[in-house]
């Protein structure tokens, strides 16, 4: 895991669903992973925190390398329900120049 970053204005996304969208638990196993909003970035590691229905713990935190879901995470989407809340930060990616800079972080909320 990379240590966090101050974000650039650059976010992240699953997909095509942006931060502040709804998404489903199919949606979220399909894509596979976390991409950059815009321009040429490799992901190298981020945080995904899950809060609600579902979850033995008030939060759950999973530390992901790369930009594919590892399969704890996959797990976690599966026992998700709807109205859980989930927040993808600590994003640390490089750029195109080979630059690490940090990924402004994304919520969503499972339908």
């Amino acid at each position: 895991m990379y240590p966090c970053k101050t974000p650039c204005n650059i976010g992240a996304q699953i997909a095509d669903y942006k931060s502040g969208d709804s998404i489903t638990v199919n949606a979220l196993l399909k894509a596979g992973g976390i991409k950059a909003e815009t321009g040429t970035f490799t992901i190298l590691s981020y945080r995904i925190t899950m809060d609600g229905t579902g979850f033995c713990c008030d939060l759950y935190e999973i530390d992901n390398p790369g930009d594919k879901f590892i399969e704890r995470a996959l797990s976690l989407f599966r026992r998700s329900r709807r109205g859980v809340f989930m927040s993808i930060d600590c994003i640390t990616a490089k750029d195109s120049n080979g630059y690490i800079t940090g990924l402004k972080p994304a919520v969503y909320t499972i339908r």
